[in-house]
């Protein structure tokens, strides 16, 4: 599997999210993304990072915020301090649709 810069088309992805989600998805939509053909979801990718370190970094931060799978909510300082010491881990993963990354050739 090859990793890949492709830019993401994800608005109206997590319509039927809440209003974090949706915040997230415009956050998300536009930009230029690591992402990597899933090997367990036939035909999807997998969402590895924003190229943009800064935005990656506020990008998983508002996703911590998610009452289900969030471990930071309210706790910006904690994450820093394990964002900034490579000890940052997410609890999840997103997968995103071929319709919804548009791979970057280039960027390769």
């Amino acid at each position: 599997m090859k990793i890949k810069y492709a830019k993401l088309k994800t608005a109206g992805v997590f319509t039927d999210r809440t209003d974090l989600w949706k915040k997230i998805e415009a956050f998300m939509d536009g930009e230029t993304a690591i992402v990597i053909k899933s090997s367990m979801n036939n035909g999807q990718y997998l969402f590895l990072g924003l190229k943009d370190k800064e935005k990656d970094k506020e990008l998983h931060y508002m996703i911590e915020q998610d009452p289900m799978i969030g471990v930071y909510i309210d706790d910006r300082e904690r994450f820093n301090e394990d964002w900034d010491n490579d000890k940052y881990e997410p609890d999840g993963c997103i997968y995103l649709n071929p319709e919804n990354v548009e791979l970057l050739e280039s960027e390769e």
